[in-house]
């Protein structure tokens, strides 16, 4: 494990290396803490909730936060798994992503 400080992951920064992560579900502290660390680790993060707009705030947030030199990226969807075409959605844009 590397050394933890602000804007640092925990983890050696070399550990993933072109990854893209998807987040499905968490409570807003829990993704927001996750989708930090995989984008301080330089994953693409693509993320969805039924939630859009506290959704889109959360990415927007966090793109702002990246260091110029981390070209991660983080794509929020809605996605409500209870309707059959947001999850058809949600499919295509994570396969396009």
């Amino acid at each position: 494990m590397g050394t933890w400080g602000k804007d640092k992951s925990c983890q050696v920064a070399s550990l993933l290396q072109d990854p893209l992560a998807i987040i499905t579900s968490g409570d807003t502290g829990t993704r927001k803490a996750i989708m930090t660390e995989l984008l301080q680790l330089g994953c693409n993060v693509v993320t969805s909730s039924c939630s859009f707009d506290e959704l889109k705030s959360i990415t927007d947030e966090l793109k702002a936060s990246l260091s110029p030199t981390n070209q991660a990226q983080v794509n929020p969807i809605k996605h409500n798994i209870c309707k059959k075409e947001e999850v058809f959605y949600f499919s295509v844009a994570f396969i396009t992503t």
